[in-house]
């Protein structure tokens, strides 16, 4: 059965944009089944408006890291589409920025660390040049002892920079 849930988001983010997609992604992100949430999430993060913001906002802290790490590809997607959107993300006590400052990440996940990287990097577009060049100089110090899979972050944010 989940098989049919996973094509059924799919088929829903395809339409992204038309009527009522949106209550079929929320409910889908919050399927037991983190295959289901994951596709419902990357919806979210296409439709780049606030309610999907507040529901990917809750899903960086669920239980599953692949649902963290696809939350956190969708933010990313999002902030792409809409920037304004990183202060409703502040709002929700979520910091994209905050892992470009000295503190070490929080997060158990290597891999979801790198999203969460990659995502505060990607937020950087746009951003002043003190902002930013402040950031990345604080990322390079500390590159070459971070995990692999927080480097591919690293270097997936830059490269959309």
């Amino acid at each position: 059965m989940p098989e049919q849930r996973i094509a059924s988001i799919r088929g829903l983010r395809a339409l992204v944009g038309a009527r009522d997609v949106a209550l079929f992604l929320q409910r889908g992100s919050q399927d037991p089944d983190a295959r289901v949430a994951c596709e419902a999430l990357l919806g979210l993060g296409q439709l780049a408006d606030r309610v999907s913001i507040a529901y990917l906002a809750v899903a960086v802290r669920h239980g599953s890291a692949s649902v963290r790490r696809t939350a956190w590809e969708a933010i990313g997607t999002a902030l792409g589409k809409r920037a304004e959107l990183l202060e409703e993300l502040r709002r929700l006590a979520v910091d994209v920025r905050a892992p470009l400052g000295d503190a070490p990440l929080k997060e158990r996940s290597a891999w979801v660390r790198g999203a969460i990287l990659e995502t505060a990097l990607r937020s950087l577009a746009g951003a002043d040049e003190a902002t930013s060049g402040g950031a990345l100089e604080r990322i390079g110090t500390s590159y070459r002892t971070r995990a692999r899979e927080e480097r591919i972050g690293i270097v997936r944010g830059c490269a959309e920079l």
